[in-house]
């Protein structure tokens, strides 16, 4: 069987060399991995002390995990009395530092429920805390699922929600887009419930708000009967998804590429819904199987970075033979099995007629600067919404997001400050949970309404109770440059 772009490799000749190559992926993977964010027992709960890749580091004085909306309640008022900051944490899963606390971290994971569901109306209502994966098995007991999913699931329905957290179809908004209505509690303390009918301002403002309005207790979302995908992957030349990649979105429910530099050539994701039954079990381990796979090879090429560009040519070669066509349940066709290594990530997202040009201009960037990249890049869709701060609003979008495995400072320079810099030309967007560097200066132009979040929060939050080091930078008054390092 032959790869496009590469000079065919023939299994059964190479058994040798690739059973080599897999015992020391999976022994790199066993080293080096890592999974979640260092955590701390409070209450039963697993209390994050830091973000996921573990660059920013949480030391509050104090650490709450509330389980009711009143607790909440308590837990501000007495930080309004003091003068003191809090923040919301879920599971801590974000590259940035949007859950950085300074007096007072605030965990939502208590606050699990499912409050109820309307199987006619196809609504739910939960607590704000729940985690996404939680709520996905709790709505298939009743038929029902998201309308799509996250590549990750570990994360708070909160979190992901104010941070824009998305899948990939053309056709679908991100998660915050599903959200009919949210109930939250200011710094004073005092509830607020909003949907699009009672205050469509805030509700578009506090659909993707950073923590900077309040704090989420309960979420209304809109749901969908439960769905099985088929999901089919092929290796093909970059070069035939760019021209032919708007026939590709149009023909299917849900596309992504996985790019791998060096090699030309990209996996691509095609999965549509069916009435077919799954064939979950079997093919879901297989895909677990994988993943520990690539992930091992990966860090192989992060420890050494000379063997980063004929890895990913390997697992160009490799891949065909490792992947099988699957119809799998929606969450599990949507998400990455986990678990999956430590790794960084940046993502911008363009308006999606730019799609060929952003990523010819990516790999011409990393062609001029000679870099080394030892992950893949992965390419996903969004559909436009009205949400201020959504990085979807008014716009539908490709969004391109850079992986790297243990990087080093130059490397981290050179791609991703070089990155954000080309991006700029297209008026690119930031994923807000993941790292980048752009300040204040940009947003205002970036975001049609974003002076209109800033005097929302000025009312709401008067006296910046929910203010971190992460809100600084986006609505502080700095106009850098992208600084290019991290503490």
């Amino acid at each position: 069987r032959r790869v496009h772009g590469g000079s065919g490799f023939n299994m059964s000749h190479h058994c040798g060399a690739f059973v080599g190559v897999v015992l020391v992926a999976i022994v790199a993977d066993i080293l080096f991995s890592q999974t979640l964010p260092k955590a701390i027992k409070v209450h039963s709960v697993d209390v994050p002390v830091e973000n996921w890749e573990g660059v920013y580091k949480f030391s509050p004085k104090h650490i709450h995990a509330p389980g009711t909306e009143d607790e909440v309640i308590a837990i501000l008022k007495e930080a309004g009395r003091k003068g003191e900051k809090v923040k919301a944490v879920g599971a801590g899963h974000s590259w940035s530092n949007a859950a950085q606390p300074v007096d007072h971290l605030l965990c939502t994971k208590k606050m699990n429920k499912v409050l109820w569901v309307n199987t006619t109306a196809r609504v739910a209502e939960v607590e704000a805390g729940i985690q996404l994966q939680t709520l996905a098995d709790a709505l298939r007991a009743f038929g029902f699922a998201f309308e799509l999913l996250p590549s990750i699931s570990e994360q708070t329905l909160a979190g992901a929600i104010a941070t824009a957290t998305h899948g990939s179809g053309r056709r679908w908004g991100n998660l915050a887009s599903q959200v009919l209505g949210v109930r939250f509690v200011t710094a004073a303390g005092e509830t607020i419930q909003v949907s699009a009918e009672s205050d469509p301002d805030l509700f578009s403002a506090i659909r993707v708000s950073l923590g900077a309005l309040g704090i989420l207790t309960t979420v209304t979302i809109r749901i969908v009967p439960a769905y099985n995908v088929y999901v089919k992957q092929q290796m093909i030349p970059l070069d035939a998804f760019l021209s032919n990649w708007d026939s590709i979105l149009d023909s299917n429910d849900f596309v992504k590429l996985w790019w791998l530099p060096h090699a030309d050539v990209v996996n691509l994701f095609t999965m549509n819904r069916v009435t077919n039954d799954s064939t979950s079990l079997p093919h879901y381990m297989l895909r677990k199987a994988q993943s520990r796979l690539v992930y091992g090879l990966q860090q192989v090429g992060a420890y050494l970075t000379f063997m980063a560009e004929p890895i990913n040519r390997f697992m160009a070669q490799i891949y065909p033979y490792l992947v099988k066509d699957q119809i799998l349940r929606s969450d599990e066709a949507h998400v990455i099995p986990e678990p999956v290594a430590l790794h960084s990530e940046m993502e911008f997202s363009v308006d999606i007629e730019f799609t060929p040009r952003i990523i010819k201009d990516v790999a011409q960037m990393i062609v001029e600067k000679n870099l080394h990249i030892n992950h893949i890049i992965e390419v996903r869709f969004v559909k436009a919404d009205d949400i201020w701060l959504s990085p979807n609003y008014n716009r539908t979008t490709c969004h391109v997001e850079l992986l790297l495995t243990n990087p080093s400072q130059d490397l981290l320079k050179q791609y991703y400050g070089g990155f954000e810099r080309l991006v700029q030309q297209y008026n690119g967007r930031p994923h807000w949970a993941k790292t980048f560097y752009t300040n204040a200066g940009r947003f205002a132009d970036l975001y049609p309404r974003y002076k209109d979040f800033v005097a929302l929060r000025d009312k709401l939050d008067p006296n910046k109770m929910f203010w971190n080091p992460f809100l600084d930078q986006i609505f502080g008054s700095s106009q850098s440059d992208p600084q290019l390092s991290r503490s």
